[in-house]
């Protein structure tokens, strides 16, 4: 990387260590396709703070996810941008409004009810960093359909702007005996709007796939307990539906065979570990539809009927 690194001490004042290091800085604005959320891809988005942080923030967010967005940091440019898109045929499909902002007033709600009124498509979702009681109904009484709380969950943001004809219907199974690499994964996929449930042992999985419906498998292959090719062997035996169960590989420090025993395995596709965002989300908008329509259950004959080391993980589910 062309860097460098040192160090310096001196008695009684400490230690201070150091490096240097080049990185190509990406265009401001500019998000390379495989970052983005084909679920939020082209969303047009407004949000309002007067706190240039909070619209950083929600910017860097909005634009990793590759969404459209205006920001505004005052009331008279949040009605000025909700009028130029309601008239100019370019409507917002969510506006998010801080509850805090100055010149909030009764004027400003009025206007704000009339333009909603001529924006039926926009999603109007509250901020606020200091709910309290008297605030509880006040978003939906002013035609808020939500409300967020600050600081900003990235997940519940997420949940809040996916339009309902975009989120994954698709529950997905994890079986990794790594207590740190399944939750990374977990949380990923939250993120990603699917429900996930854990098996951390072979039997578990092989029950969990009796007793739920599936879309996609995430199998480690290197956790002892899962056996993981001699469990997809027993999968991909399924008389009924093994076969049509997407199976993703997962492996860390791989090398370059790994991919091929995978595949001559009977797994579909491979990820590597620790997961990165942007694969996952690629492997995601290959194997899962939006619809749930691939939602597959397992039948193993033969298997034996002991209980089920499972471990159920509930997301916020598509």
């Amino acid at each position: 990387m062309g860097g460098t690194i040192g160090m310096a001490s001196g008695e009684s004042a400490g230690s201070r260590f150091w490096f240097t290091a080049g990185f190509d800085k990406r265009t401001a604005g500019v998000v390379s396709p495989k970052d983005t959320l084909s679920s939020m891809n082209g969303l047009h988005v407004l949000f309002a703070d007067s706190d240039e942080s909070n619209r950083l923030l929600l910017a860097s967010l909005l634009s990793g996810w590759g969404c459209r967005f205006d920001a505004a940091g005052d009331c008279e440019s949040v009605l000025d941008l909700l009028e130029r898109a309601a008239y100019g045929n370019d409507r917002y499909d969510a506006a998010l409004l801080d509850r805090h902002m100055p010149k909030l007033d009764g004027d400003f709600e009025v206007r704000l009810l009339e333009l909603h009124r001529e924006s039926p498509g926009t999603k109007f979702i509250m901020m606020s960093s200091g709910k309290n009681d008297d605030e509880d109904d006040l978003p939906y009484n002013f035609g808020f359909s939500g409300y967020l709380a600050k600081p900003l969950a990235q997940t519940e943001l997420y949940q809040s702007l996916v339009p309902e004809s975009r989120k994954r219907a698709c529950r997905i199974l994890v079986a990794d005996g790594n207590t740190a690499d399944r939750r990374d994964l977990l949380k990923k996929l939250v993120n990603a709007g699917c429900l996930a449930d854990v098996a951390v042992t072979e039997d578990g999985m092989l029950h969990s796939l009796v007793d739920n419906s599936y879309d996609l498998v995430f199998l480690d292959c290197r956790t002892p307990a899962l056996h993981g090719f001699e469990a997809v062997a027993k999968i991909r035996k399924n008389r009924v539906n093994g076969h049509l169960l997407p199976i993703i590989a997962m492996m860390s420090d791989t090398q370059g065979n790994d991919r091929e025993k995978c595949r001559a395995a009977g797994m579909d596709d491979y990820l590597g570990k620790p997961v990165d965002p942007a694969e996952l989300t690629a492997l995601l908008e290959i194997w899962l539809p939006y619809d749930g329509a691939n939602r597959i259950r397992c039948g193993f004959p033969d298997m034996d009927e002991s209980a089920a080391d499972l471990e159920e993980c509930t997301g916020a589910g598509g």
